[in-house]
């Protein structure tokens, strides 16, 4: 989690909640039906995540841009993108506007790590300034673009707009905390939380021919910081693979 600022506020009409179909095609489109894994490849339309491949100890390989071929090697082999270097959560909230306005098949599900980030993100997202206190929604789930955010617990029962299909998770979890919350965790209230394991199901719910939805995870942690094995076990994950 990034640490947002908390401040309780009248319920107003929330930015983001619906979605602006004039300026991505994708959208116009309607449904895309994924039934195989040629499907599956036509969900990327153009290059994601461009960046560079690095060692767990932060020295690098090769340039990596997540293309359609890439997302179903990603998929099939389970492993997922491990993505570090972003300082603030309003620089990370630029770079996924940009990633919104990309044509695409399908939805990038954007699961925030908690409800307040989620409110930051939402704020940074539609331009507000570092000096302003976030706005607090009565829903976690918002739409813009070709995104959907949520939080992991929103999973279980989420829809996407336009009968989508998730073309992958974008997972923002600044201090590496949702795998923390899996067995045995209980929330303020005592009620029992898997918040990884929610994320590792919505993907297994989208398998298309052994293929699963690609999962990046956005995170101020570098990865030999980490428990990356645990991490990625707990998302269901074979492995990362590690991008600046």
């Amino acid at each position: 989690m990034y640490a947002p600022q908390q401040m309780h506020c009248p319920m107003m009409q929330c930015p983001g909640d619906t979605i602006r179909h004039s300026h991505f095609p994708c959208s116009r489109r309607g449904p895309f039906n994924v039934h195989s894994l040629s499907d599956v490849q036509r969900l990327y339309q153009s290059e994601y995540l461009g960046g560079q491949l690095t060692t767990v100890e932060g020295r690098p390989l090769r340039r990596f841009a997540l293309n359609g071929e890439a997302a179903v090697a990603l998929g099939r082999d389970n492993v997922g993108l491990f993505v570090t270097g972003r300082s603030s959560l309003q620089g990370l909230a630029y770079r996924l506007k940009k990633l919104g306005l990309r044509d695409c098949g399908g939805r990038w599900v954007t699961v925030v790590s908690s409800k307040n980030t989620n409110h930051s993100l939402r704020h940074f997202y539609f331009g507000g300034s570092d000096w302003e206190t976030p706005q607090e929604y009565e829903s976690t789930v918002w739409h813009d673009g070709t995104l959907t955010f949520c939080v992991p617990e929103d999973l279980r029962r989420l829809a996407l707009p336009d009968d989508g299909f998730p073309a992958g998770i974008l997972m923002v979890d600044g201090y590496c905390c949702v795998h923390r919350h899996r067995f045995g965790y209980v929330d303020k209230e005592g009620r029992p939380q898997n918040r990884a394991g929610e994320v590792a199901d919505y993907r297994a719910r989208h398998a298309v021919e052994g293929w699963l939805p690609p999962l990046v995870l956005f995170t101020k942690k570098t990865p030999a910081a980490v428990e990356r094995t645990r991490i990625a076990g707990s998302l269901g994950l074979e492995c990362f693979r590690y991008l600046t």
